[in-house]
């Protein structure tokens, strides 16, 4: 991809939480935590029956980690327990699918961590790494090397994994979804493509409410589409290939490339998840609003106005005066599709999962053709308008 396309964004998702340590540009935390994640899998499927985790040996080291705010002593993969590294990859596949079945920008709470970590044991197995003050399995109270052994997993959950190796994945595979289309179209000059992302934005580009967006239909694929409804010319909402590309960001990690690994320790994904869907769409409408001069630009600077983060793409609510009173009323960026994606049926659900698993694993080859304080006021009723399902002519 040409450097010309591209100014280099912060891409740093952040989460309001404590335990907030994310590296700006994504990725796992560190080369050591790469290669334990990759054999993770690989080790936990040889294993017939875990071996429990007696005392900790690394207590201490754990809890030195887990306190620090430093870059230098964040937690890692490494310093998990032994039995706990082999399970890692396992966690992070588990993590990973219940968050996308959330609506965008959720977070799992420590009930949920604690859930998903403890679903990993044998049900007759003593689990003697119970990870939450509130216990999941049983009524007694969290032991000490249980609690910061919780407060490792916790941060390398909704930091590494949530954010920097699934959020962050889908802001860096949208902008070289648009940079692809550009490559693919012989869109050359910044005044082509600005014009095309302007139409693949719809009549209002920079309303990051708005629901005409033609990039999510698999009409405006084509190299011939020049702006009309693409409801009326071939459909396919959700089935536009940009959006694909980073759905499939979320399919190749909680699908294994190993036939039946998966499904051999119980293991089946989602087959909604509403949410990395919905997160998959503003990754693209990111892209694309950056890239109206025709040169993608993320804000730079301390603000963090160019992050893609709950903050800058999340709903939220703002004060509305109606007759003299204030009132809360709701503001849809991340749901703006939530009603539509909700009504899909398990045909629509399967179209757009197997569309996606296409673009898995996919090497880009040449392919030219030639918010106000608003907390203390009263709610606003939404109307219904606002929750239309978009109907698609492809499957009427």
């Amino acid at each position: 991809m040409a450097s010309s396309h591209y100014s280099e964004p912060p891409l740093t998702d952040h989460f309001d939480d404590d335990d907030d340590i994310v590296q700006q540009g994504g990725g796992l935390a560190a080369d050591e935590d790469d290669a334990i994640a990759r054999q993770g899998l690989k080790s936990t499927l040889k294993i017939e029956s875990v071996t429990k985790i007696e005392k900790l040996e690394n207590t201490t080291k754990i809890y030195k980690k887990a306190s620090t705010k430093s870059s230098k002593d964040r937690p890692k993969v490494a310093d998990l327990p032994e039995d706990a590294k082999l399970r890692w990859n396992f966690m992070k596949i588990r993590c990973v699918d219940a968050i996308g079945k959330e609506l965008p920008w959720a977070d799992l709470s420590d009930a949920a961590i604690t859930k998903l970590w403890n679903g990993m044991f044998d049900e007759n197995e003593e689990h003697t790494v119970l990870i939450s003050n509130t216990p999941y399995l049983d009524k007694r109270k969290a032991t000490r090397d249980e609690v910061e052994l919780f407060q490792l997993i916790k941060p390398l959950v909704r930091n590494q994994v949530l954010a920097a190796e699934w959020k962050t994945q889908f802001a860096l595979a949208a902008i070289k979804a648009v940079h692809a289309e550009w490559d693919r179209r012989d869109l050359d000059t910044p005044d082509q493509r600005a014009s095309w992302v302007s139409q693949m934005l719809g009549p209002d580009p920079r309303d990051r409410h708005s629901k005409n967006r033609p990039f999510l239909w698999r009409a405006t694929d084509s190299l011939t589409w020049s702006g009309q409804d693409p409801n009326t010319c071939g459909g396919g909402l959700f089935l536009g290939r940009m959006v694909l590309k980073v759905f499939a960001e979320h399919l190749s990690i909680v699908g294994s490339s190993t036939p039946g690994a998966l499904e051999a320790l119980g293991f089946v994904p989602s087959s909604k998840p509403r949410g990395a869907l919905m997160l998959s769409i503003q990754a693209v409408n990111r892209a694309l609003e950056y890239s109206l001069t025709g040169k993608t630009e993320v804000p730079q600077g301390n603000d963090k106005t160019g992050h893609f983060s709950k903050e800058n793409w999340g709903d939220y609510e703002r004060l509305t005066t109606v007759n003299g009173q204030d009132y809360r009323k709701p503001v849809k960026r991340a749901t703006v599709f939530a009603a539509t994606i909700n009504a899909l049926d398990d045909q629509r659900w399967a179209a757009i999962i197997d569309a996606g698993k296409a673009f898995i694993g996919k090497k880009e080859t040449s392919e030219r053709r030639g918010r106000a304080r608003v907390g203390a006021a009263p709610l606003l009723e939404v109307q219904e308008s606002d929750d239309e399902v978009i109907q698609d002519s492809m499957y009427m």
